[in-house]
């Protein structure tokens, strides 16, 4: 499925995929400057509250805890500019290049991440 979805935090132009068992994966493209909303779509999110909930950053074969149990790490470099919606959704407010990569939520009592993004930065405006 492929959507272009307006909200609040920007453009967010991406496809879903459902494979790997329950896994979704969206590809988002963003302006630097943005602030991007990263979905975690937890399949049984109704009984799943946030401090179960990590983000993991992966980018260059290395991987990058920003948040666990719902809580921003605060030795993130990212930290002062990630914050959790209450749908447990990740916000980067002022995404420069070097947040390009890709991130993963997943549930803390299950050992697979349940939704993967993949933020792309755009280089230039056409």
């Amino acid at each position: 499925m492929n959507a272009t979805i307006h909200h609040p935090l920007g453009m967010i132009l991406g496809s879903a995929e459902a494979s790997q068992g329950d896994d979704s994966f969206y590809h988002l493209y963003q302006r630097p400057g943005d602030d991007v909303l990263l979905p975690c779509l937890h399949t049984s999110f109704s009984e799943t509250r946030c401090s179960d909930i990590d983000w993991c950053y992966m980018k260059d074969g290395r991987n990058c805890i920003d948040v666990i149990d719902g809580e921003v790490l605060m030795v993130s470099p990212r930290a002062a500019r990630l914050s959790l919606q209450t749908n447990c959704s990740l916000i980067i407010n002022n995404i420069t290049a070097e947040d390009a990569g890709q991130y993963a939520c997943g549930f803390l009592e299950e050992s697979n991440w349940d939704t993967h993004v993949f933020l792309n930065i755009l280089s230039s405006e056409y």
